[in-house]
């Protein structure tokens, strides 16, 4: 039974209703991410795969004995963008927020018991484009802002303490070691945090219909109400980690598979598959942690509205 208690859930809770309910909608939720990813995997079936020409490259250096980390940076600079990649992820730029939209409506939906329609859900997701998109770009204006201010900040203390470490010893140079630990600790907490915020706010746009200001104004008092944002921010930190570990293994997989094989078609599909599977395990995770943030705030045995 999936209905939503009425009870708060705990971080593992949220993460066993969520694979709860990624695995019973598993093929409901894969074809509506595939309408935005299966058009790039076809297009990168008749161009340039960006990975196969990084394994090419750095096979062929490793023959010549020359894979140097500085020849790896070298290959990186040196990828090739062009007008049609540029083209193949604008389309997907503009898909995404229809089918994310979609598949947050019918992970609520399932979260309830409820039934999900994928038609009524593209339909939804299609109708709150405009929001989903300018909900991006205000946090990515926001996200910019904070980050160049507390870089700046940072800045700051580190050029004060310049002299001192010069004149200090080893007291000082062990000082600002752990300013320096700490201060890339803090910048990943508030990234995790700001992956919630964030996440909240699109759901909200998404399910409750709201404009992207009046959603971020809703995010900041659910998530910023009492420690629900110690909460939040070890949730996002322990998502975005397990998500960087798994594209990283994919990556490696598709790239060691290239590397035997060559076929081309296998590399495209395997980065197929761990796209959507990394797209809706996010849905699910932030669906249902938003729903449960929703009950702690608001309680009450609350349901959100699933039709278009």
């Amino acid at each position: 039974m999936l209905s939503e208690p009425v009870r708060p859930l705990s971080l593992g809770e949220v993460l066993d209703r969520a694979v709860t309910v990624a695995v019973r909608a598993f093929a409901q939720l894969a074809t509506v991410f595939a309408i935005a990813l299966v058009p790039l995997a076809i297009a990168g079936a008749f161009g340039n795969n960006g990975t196969a020409q990084l394994v090419d490259r750095m096979q062929s250096l490793g023959k010549l004995g020359a894979l140097t980390p500085g020849a790896l940076a070298a290959i990186f600079r040196a990828q090739p963008v062009n007008a049609a990649d540029i083209a193949q992820y604008a389309f997907v730029f503009l898909l995404l927020p229809i089918v994310f939209t979609a598949a947050i409506v019918i992970i609520s939906a399932r979260f309830d018991d409820a039934a999900s329609d994928t038609r009524a859900a593209l339909v939804r997701g299609l109708r709150r484009m405009p929001s989903a998109l300018a909900l991006l770009v205000v946090w990515a204006v926001l996200v910019f802002a904070v980050f160049v201010a507390v870089t700046f900040v940072f800045v700051l203390i580190g050029a004060a303490l310049t002299v001192p470490l010069r004149s200090g010893g080893i007291a000082l140079i062990a000082i600002a070691s752990i300013l320096g630990i700490l201060a890339f600790l803090f910048f990943l907490a508030l990234g995790a945090l700001a992956f919630m915020l964030v996440s909240v706010a699109y759901c909200a746009v998404a399910l409750e219909t709201a404009n992207p200001f009046t959603a971020t104004g809703r995010s900041f008092s659910r998530i910023f109400r009492g420690r629900e944002f110690v909460r939040a921010a070890f949730a996002g930190l322990a998502f975005l980690v397990a998500s960087f570990v798994l594209s990283l293994i994919a990556t490696g997989i598709a790239g060691l598979l290239f590397a035997l094989l060559h076929v081309k078609v296998l590399l495209i599909a395997i980065e197929l598959a761990a796209g959507i599977v990394s797209y809706l395990a996010q849905a699910t995770f932030i669906t249902i942690y938003y729903r449960d943030v929703r009950l702690r705030r608001e309680g009450g045995d609350l349901r959100v509205p699933h039709t278009a």
